[in-house]
Order: C-alpha cells, then structure tokens, then sequence
C-alpha cells in the first residue's frame, strides 16, 4: 500500500525571553524619540511664537520716545518714516520727469540714509505732540471734515464744484506815439483766465487716493494725521502772527564800502562839496581801477532785519538820516568802512518775504519754548526699527536714450 503525504506542519515561531527584552528596549526607546521630538518641535512652536509676538505685538507698542506723558510707539513711528519715504520718493519721480533724472540723484541717494530719516520723523514726531498740546490750549483745533477736503482736493477732486481759475493779466503795453508830443495809450490789456485743472469725480478720486496709499505704502489713518498736523501748524502760524505788525518804519539805501578809511574820507569831501552820490557811484562803476571799493543797495528793510544783515552801526546810521541824506564815514564791520546815502525812509507794509521770515522766526522760537518746557526722551533702540520701504527702484532713474538723428 503507498503511503499518502501528509500536509507539512508549519513550525510554530518561538519568541525568546531575549527577543521579548529587545522589543520592549526599542519601543521604550520610539517612545523617547517620539516624545523628544514633540518637546522640541513645542520648543520651537514657543520660539517661534514668543517672536511672532514680540515683532507684532511687543514691539509695536514699545515707545520710540516719551514726551512728558505721551508715548510714541514704534508702530506709529515706523508708519511715519514709511510715509516720509513714499512721499520723497513721489517728489522724486515728479522731479525726474520735469526736469530729467540726472537731476534728482542727489536727492534719490538720501533715501539710503536710513537713521537720518528716522531721526528727523522722530524730532518731528516729538514736536506734534507739543503742538497738539498747545494748540488745543488756545484753542485751535482742524477737523476731519478740513483733513477731507485737503485730500479731496490734492487728487483734483472739488467737491462743491471746480475753482474758479486765477487771471493772468498779459504785459501792459507801451505808449503809441502819434505826430503831435502827447500820447494815445494802446487799450487795456485782456484778461486770460489761467487753464482750469482736471477735475475728476468722486469715484475717480477714491481710486488716486486707494492708489496713493498703495504707492506709498501707507494707510489711510497715518496719512490723514499727517495731513491733519499740516493744517494745525498752519493755523498756529497764522495765529502768532495775529500779534505782528504788517506795517513798521522801513529805509531803502545805497552803500559805498572801502577797504580803506582813507579812501572812503576822500568820497566824503567830494560829497561835502557838493557831489551827488549817485555820481559818486556812478563813477566807482565806471573806474576798472576802483579796487577795494564796493557799491551795494538795500530795498526797503525794517531795522531788525537791516542791523541781522549789515550789523548794528550801518542799522543806526541809516534809521537816523532822513531820505535824501548821506552818512558820515562809518565802520560797517569785518574791516570795512561806508557811507551810506538814504533813498527813502518811511512807514510802509512789509514785504512778503519778511513777513514769511518773521513767521519762521516767531515760529521756532515758540517752538523751542515748548521744547524747554518739557522732559523728551529717545530711546536708543529706534535706530534699528527704522523701516527702510518703500523703496526707489533704479530702473525709474536710467535716463532715457536721446535717439541719434
């Protein structure tokens, strides 16, 4: 009888007591690992948290300065510069493309002088703060209604409809001579109203405005208190020179300056003998050999300013002569000698360029008198939160090639 073949049966696995030991080592070992690389990826989930916090929340909020009770954050701060270099860049562009770009170099390399910026926003910043506080003690106040309509009207948008443009008058023209000694003047010149802007609508002005705030990387906020401020420093300077006469005791002159007292005492006995001193200047003009003579004149000029310009004594000298009458020989400083014949002398409005100094000058003295009234500290560490963007790209400031005729 054959034998039959028996299914062969599977040898069962045996697990030793040294396999089982190995086992439970590796796991316990995984479990390690597992549990190492969880705490080292929470270390760093925590790392990188506390970061996130200290650059969005922490530092933001940290004081760049103090001034008395009032903080300025770095926020605001780093708003502030991003919106002083994207208005300089603005100024730049246009500049570039009136008067060419070689022009604007000089001014589009200040944009890499970081902490120059930034100290100059930061000074600026620390004196808004006193004039806030002041002006609201006058009270002087601008509200969002005249911050709207400056901006509205920045982009060319008028609300109450478009300006009526300003005259330009064209040269008067000269007398017609006919045959006989009199004159038929030639009619009066026409009056040329200047172009009329281009007015866009409110939709459109909502667009510039969108687009101006993308180009200088900005927001609406940062924007509207700077404007804001601009008009507060306006009204502030329109009311200290509520206080300042616009007319004062004025003189216009010519002066003859020497290098040697000698010399000016020879012109001085020409003048006491009779000599007018326009011949006097004349003559000086007219001579090539008239070294270390000297002819200037003085419009007219309150004595502030003439005494600022040419010093105290030609000041005094002058206010003392009535028009019409010359000096004796004096020392107008820095070695030289005058004489000086008053032109007119009277009382008269200041000119507008005065005026504007004199409000400049007014202003920064109260100004500084803000600063002397309080505590200001900087913090150092400002200086490496500048912001350095919005940034000029080169590519805008290559000149264009001339075509070659």
């Amino acid at each position: 009888m054959a034998k039959r073949n028996l299914p062969t049966q599977e040898k069962e696995t045996v697990i030793t007591p040294k396999q089982i030991a190995r086992a439970r080592h590796e796991g316990k070992a995984r479990r390690q690992i597992m549990m190492a690389s969880g705490v080292l990826t929470a270390l760093v989930v925590v790392i990188l948290g506390v970061g996130l916090v200290s650059e969005l929340i922490v530092k933001p909020g940290q004081p760049v300065a103090t001034v008395g009770d009032i903080e300025i954050s770095t926020a605001e701060f780093q708003n502030r510069v991003r919106l002083e270099r994207g208005q300089t860049i603005s100024l730049i562009l246009q500049y570039a493309e009136l008067l060419g770009v070689e022009q604007v170099y000089g001014i589009a390399a200040q944009l890499d002088e970081y902490e120059t910026i930034g100290e100059q926003v930061l000074d600026t910043m620390v004196n808004e703060v006193l004039i806030r506080r002041a002006a609201a003690e006058i009270p002087l106040t601008v509200s969002d209604e005249e911050v709207s309509i400056m901006l509205e009207e920045r982009e060319a948008y008028y609300r109450s409809g478009t300006p009526t443009p300003l005259p330009t008058y064209t040269p008067w023209p000269s007398p017609t001579p006919i045959t006989r000694t009199d004159t038929i003047p030639t009619p009066f010149p026409s009056i040329t109203p200047r172009p009329s802007p281009t007015v866009v609508t409110q939709s459109a002005f909502e667009d510039l405005f969108d687009q101006r705030l993308r180009s200088m990387e900005t927001d609406e906020e940062t924007y509207r208190a700077a404007v804001e401020m601009q008009l507060l420093v306006e009204s502030v300077r329109a009311w200290l020179m509520e206080a300042v006469p616009l007319e004062e005791d004025q003189v216009q002159l010519d002066m003859l300056l020497f290098a040697a007292r000698e010399t000016a005492d020879e012109y001085l006995v020409q003048l006491e003998a009779g000599e007018s001193f326009d011949a006097l200047v004349s003559q000086v003009r007219a001579d090539p050999d008239s070294e270390g003579i000297d002819v200037t004149s003085v419009l007219w000029t309150p004595f502030v300013e003439l005494a600022a310009d040419r010093g105290i004594t030609v000041a005094q000298s002058a206010f003392a002569l009535a028009a019409d009458a010359h000096s004796p020989v004096i020392e107008s400083g820095e070695g030289e000698y005058a004489l000086l014949h008053v032109t007119g002398h009277e009382q008269r409005e200041l000119s507008s360029s005065i005026q504007s100094q004199r409000e400049d000058n007014l202003y920064t003295s109260w100004l500084e008198g803000l600063l002397e009234s309080v505590a200001v500290e900087k913090h150092e560490y400002w200086r490496s939160r500048v912001p350095r963007t919005p940034s000029l790209d080169p590519r805008l400031l290559i000149p264009t090639p001339t075509p070659e005729g």
